[in-house]
Formats: structure tokens, C-alpha cells, sequence
């Protein structure tokens, strides 16, 4: 196995693991994308947060209507509380912290006219969840 078909796998397995708990949020042009971190709780960055509601789409583009339980502008993290439907939170790793040098993975939900298709690939079939590499422009969860 090449060194490019252990990076895919290691991609795929990824997105395998993390894809059902990564969400969408808000609708149309201004969406972002958050996780989620429990049963009723999402994690987003407080950017992509409009007023004290929001909607949050799930895999499957199940959405629902969330309320802002918390922000923090000078971080750009945000917390709406918001019925997860059997959402899958996220599973943490557990064999230590990233560290400089590591591979580092982002699963997100990009605007197609920003992150060009060139850094981005499906991640599954059944949701708009996108692979996006780290050289694209503002902030990838």
C-alpha cells in the first residue's frame, strides 16, 4: 500500500468515525459548522451565530431550531442548546494531545464559492459534510 492510499484510508476512517457528529449551521450562503458535544449541546464558532436562534442541520439534513446557551466573541465559540435528535457526540482521542508535527483532520461544512473544489472532497453520501484541507481562508472546525 502507497503512502497516498494510507493517507486516504486514515481520511476515510476518520470521516467514518467523526462525520455523524459534525453539524451545519444556519441555512443558505451564511452556514457554518459545529459538533456535536452532547445530548442537546452543539459547538460552533460564534461567528456563524445570528441572534439568540439558530438552525442547526444534522447528517441526513435533518434540522432544528436551537437557542445560543452561550458565547465567547473573544474566542469565537459559541454553545446552542438544541434537540440533537440521537446525534452522535463526539469521541474525544484518548492516546494523548496533538503535538507539533501531528496529522490534524478537519471535518466541516465549507461554502463551495470560498473553499474551492480543488481542497475539498465527500466525505459520505448522505450529507453535505466535506473534507477540508488547512490552506483554506478563515476558520475550519
Amino acid at each position: 500500500m502507497s503512502v497516498l492510499d494510507e493517507l486516504e484510508q486514515a481520511v476515510r476512517e476518520v470521516a467514518e468515525r467523526v462525520g455523524p457528529s459534525v453539524v451545519g449551521i444556519g441555512r443558505g450562503r451564511g452556514r457554518g459548522s459545529g459538533i456535536v458535544l452532547a445530548d442537546g449541546l452543539v459547538a460552533t464558532n460564534a461567528h456563524n451565530i445570528r441572534g439568540e436562534e439558530t438552525t442547526v442541520v444534522f447528517a441526513g439534513d435533518r434540522s432544528a431550531v436551537g437557542r445560543v446557551a452561550g458565547v465567547d466573541v473573544d474566542a469565537d465559540l459559541a454553545v446552542i442548546a438544541v434537540d440533537t435528535g440521537g446525534a452522535p457526540a463526539i469521541v474525544w482521542p484518548t492516546d494523548g494531545p496533538a503535538r507539533v508535527g501531528s496529522a490534524v483532520f478537519a471535518l466541516a461544512n465549507p461554502v463551495p464559492e470560498i473553499v474551492p473544489d480543488a481542497i475539498r472532497s465527500p466525505v459520505r453520501s448522505d450529507a453535505p459534510l466535506e473534507v477540508a484541507c488547512a490552506s483554506c481562508c478563515g476558520s475550519v472546525q
